[in-house]
């Protein structure tokens, strides 16, 4: 599991897939829907193949509004 900006996730991912075990999965997130072209193309490289996306729209209420986004998770298998 891992919840941590794109950055970072992508500075990890062959870290998390050493030690993840072989067919084992990794649930990523904390990423946005802008970030997933970039962390798409570190996957295949590494052996991990996604099995499945999430995304829910997340907004901050304030008064101005402080913003919004759509945060992603990914399950995905290391082969």
């Amino acid at each position: 599991f891992a919840n941590l900006p794109v950055n970072l996730l992508q500075a990890k991912l062959s870290e998390m897939v050493r030690l993840a075990r072989k067919d084992g999965f990794l649930i990523l997130s904390g990423f946005q829907d802008v970030d997933k072209p970039h962390l798409e193309k570190d996957l295949a490289p590494r052996g991990i193949c996604p099995e499945g996306w999430l995304s829910a729209d997340l907004s901050f209420p304030a008064i101005p509004p402080s913003g919004s986004y759509t945060w992603m998770a990914l399950l995905a298998r290391v082969s």
